[in-house]
Protein backbone atom coordinates (compact mmCIF):
# COMPACT_ATOMS: atom_id res chain seq x y z
CA UNK A 1 0.00 0.00 0.00
CA UNK A 2 1.02 3.34 -0.96
CA UNK A 3 2.23 6.00 1.72
CA UNK A 4 -0.23 9.48 1.68
CA UNK A 5 2.46 11.03 3.38
CA UNK A 6 2.68 14.20 1.68
CA UNK A 7 6.42 14.63 -0.07
CA UNK A 8 9.07 16.93 1.45
CA UNK A 9 9.25 18.51 -2.00
CA UNK A 10 6.37 20.04 -1.25
CA UNK A 11 7.78 22.55 1.22
CA UNK A 12 10.31 24.28 -1.78
CA UNK A 13 8.08 24.77 -4.74
CA UNK A 14 10.31 24.86 -8.26
CA UNK A 15 12.03 28.57 -9.10
CA UNK A 16 11.33 28.77 -5.36
CA UNK A 17 13.52 32.26 -3.68
CA UNK A 18 14.66 29.23 -1.19
CA UNK A 19 16.41 27.27 -4.31
CA UNK A 20 19.89 26.67 -3.03
CA UNK A 21 19.36 27.38 0.29
CA UNK A 22 19.67 24.84 3.35
CA UNK A 23 15.81 23.94 3.20
CA UNK A 24 16.46 23.18 -0.29
CA UNK A 25 19.56 20.90 1.16
CA UNK A 26 18.05 19.34 3.81
CA UNK A 27 14.45 18.36 1.84
CA UNK A 28 16.73 17.20 -1.18
CA UNK A 29 18.96 14.98 0.93
CA UNK A 30 16.11 13.44 3.40
CA UNK A 31 14.18 13.03 -0.14
CA UNK A 32 17.51 10.47 -1.13
CA UNK A 33 17.60 9.38 2.08
CA UNK A 34 13.77 8.02 2.32
CA UNK A 35 14.03 6.83 -1.30
CA UNK A 36 16.41 3.82 0.61
CA UNK A 37 15.06 4.14 4.23
CA UNK A 38 11.13 4.55 3.73
CA UNK A 39 10.73 4.56 7.56
CA UNK A 40 13.66 6.60 8.82
CA UNK A 41 12.87 8.94 11.74
CA UNK A 42 15.75 11.09 10.38
CA UNK A 43 13.25 11.81 7.54
CA UNK A 44 10.37 12.40 9.48
CA UNK A 45 12.36 14.61 11.87
CA UNK A 46 13.63 16.96 9.15
CA UNK A 47 9.40 16.97 7.72
CA UNK A 48 8.74 18.63 10.64
CA UNK A 49 11.23 20.73 11.56
CA UNK A 50 11.11 22.04 7.90
CA UNK A 51 7.43 22.97 9.10
CA UNK A 52 8.79 25.00 11.45
CA UNK A 53 12.17 26.07 10.44
CA UNK A 54 11.34 27.48 6.95
CA UNK A 55 10.91 30.64 5.10
CA UNK A 56 8.13 32.92 4.86
CA UNK A 57 7.46 32.15 1.16
CA UNK A 58 7.79 28.63 0.76
CA UNK A 59 5.37 28.16 3.73
CA UNK A 60 3.01 31.29 2.84
CA UNK A 61 2.57 31.14 -1.35
CA UNK A 62 2.60 34.14 -2.82
CA UNK A 63 4.08 35.85 -0.18
CA UNK A 64 6.94 38.51 -0.75
CA UNK A 65 9.71 35.83 -0.88
CA UNK A 66 11.07 37.31 2.97
CA UNK A 67 13.98 34.25 3.34
CA UNK A 68 14.13 34.94 7.33
CA UNK A 69 13.17 32.10 9.21
CA UNK A 70 9.86 32.22 10.14
CA UNK A 71 10.44 29.43 13.11
CA UNK A 72 13.10 31.35 15.08
CA UNK A 73 10.92 33.74 16.00
CA UNK A 74 11.47 37.76 16.56
CA UNK A 75 14.28 39.08 19.04
CA UNK A 76 13.31 41.40 21.88
CA UNK A 77 13.56 44.70 18.94
CA UNK A 78 10.38 42.78 17.18
CA UNK A 79 12.71 41.80 14.03
CA UNK A 80 13.05 38.78 12.83
CA UNK A 81 15.63 36.24 15.23
CA UNK A 82 16.90 35.12 11.74
CA UNK A 83 17.01 37.20 9.17
CA UNK A 84 18.58 34.41 6.45
CA UNK A 85 16.76 31.07 6.74
CA UNK A 86 20.55 29.89 6.02
CA UNK A 87 22.00 31.37 9.25
CA UNK A 88 19.05 29.46 11.40
CA UNK A 89 21.01 27.11 14.06
CA UNK A 90 17.82 24.23 14.09
CA UNK A 91 18.50 24.13 10.28
CA UNK A 92 22.26 24.45 10.45
CA UNK A 93 22.23 21.49 13.35
CA UNK A 94 19.77 19.49 11.33
CA UNK A 95 22.05 19.55 8.33
CA UNK A 96 24.71 18.39 10.33
CA UNK A 97 22.46 14.85 10.38
CA UNK A 98 22.91 14.34 6.28
CA UNK A 99 26.70 15.14 6.81
CA UNK A 100 27.43 11.93 4.23
CA UNK A 101 25.49 13.67 1.84
CA UNK A 102 27.84 14.92 -1.29
CA UNK A 103 26.77 18.33 -0.89
CA UNK A 104 27.01 18.65 2.79
CA UNK A 105 30.44 20.23 2.49
CA UNK A 106 28.30 23.76 1.74
CA UNK A 107 26.57 23.71 4.61
CA UNK A 108 29.36 22.24 6.48
CA UNK A 109 29.78 25.42 8.98
CA UNK A 110 28.00 24.02 11.53
CA UNK A 111 30.54 22.95 14.78
CA UNK A 112 30.03 19.78 16.48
Amino acid sequence: MESTKPSLGTLVPEESPSEGTIVAFIEKAAQELEEREPHSRLVRLAFRLLRIHNTHANLHRGSDGDMSCIGCGLNPLGERATTHVNDCPTLMVLAGAFSGHPEYGMWARVSA
